[in-house]
C-alpha cells in the first residue's frame, strides 16, 4: 500500500517551531502507518503550487487558494480547512482541479460566541470610549460615559 502524503500550513508553527495551538489532532496521524505528514517549509498566502505539490491532501489553517495554487497539482485530494468558511479558497478553482474542500465543523463555534459577547459587552459599556479617557489623561470626565440602567 502507498504512502498518504499530508501537508499542514506552516502557519500551525510559531516562530520557534512549536505549535500555536496545544492539541490539534497530530496523534490520530501518528498512530496510523500509511499516513505521513509534515508542515510545509513556506508560509505564504496564496498557497504557490510548488509548496503543496507531492502531497496528497493539505490542511490548512489560514491561508488563501486561487486559480494559480493549483496549476499543474496532479496528486492533491482535498484541503481540510481547520477552521470555518471557504472564503480563503477559490471553490471555483477547486472543482476545476478536482480537489475536494472540507471545513472542521464547529472549530471556532465558542471563540465566536465569545467574541460576540466580548463586543456586546464593551460597546453597551463604552469600553472603547473610556480606554481612550484613561490613556488621555482625562478619567475625570469618565462621569459623562456612565451607562445607567433602563
Amino acid at each position: 500500500m502507498s504512502i498518504f502524503k499530508i501537508g499542514l500550513t506552516r502557519d500551525f508553527l510559531n516562530s520557534d517551531g512549536k505549535l500555536v495551538y496545544n492539541d490539534i489532532g497530530l496523534d490520530i496521524l501518528d498512530n496510523e502507518p500509511n499516513i505521513e505528514y509534515e508542515f510545509l517549509k513556506e508560509n505564504y498566502s496564496p498557497i504557490t503550487p510548488d509548496m503543496i505539490d507531492g502531497y496528497n491532501a493539505i490542511i490548512s489553517l489560514a491561508p488563501s487558494y486561487n486559480a494559480k495554487s493549483f496549476e499543474g497539482i496532479k496528486n492533491l485530494y482535498g484541503i481540510c480547512r481547520f477552521g470555518v468558511g471557504y472564503d480563503m479558497v477559490d471553490l471555483e478553482a477547486c472543482n476545476k482541479a478536482n480537489i475536494l474542500l472540507t471545513i472542521t465543523k464547529g472549530a471556532v463555534d465558542h471563540s465566536v460566541a465569545e467574541a460576540t459577547i466580548t463586543w456586546m459587552l464593551s460597546l453597551s459599556h463604552r469600553v472603547f470610549e473610556k480606554d481612550k479617557l484613561v490613556r488621555n489623561g482625562k478619567w475625570l470626565d469618565r462621569s459623562d460615559y456612565i451607562v445607567s440602567a433602563p
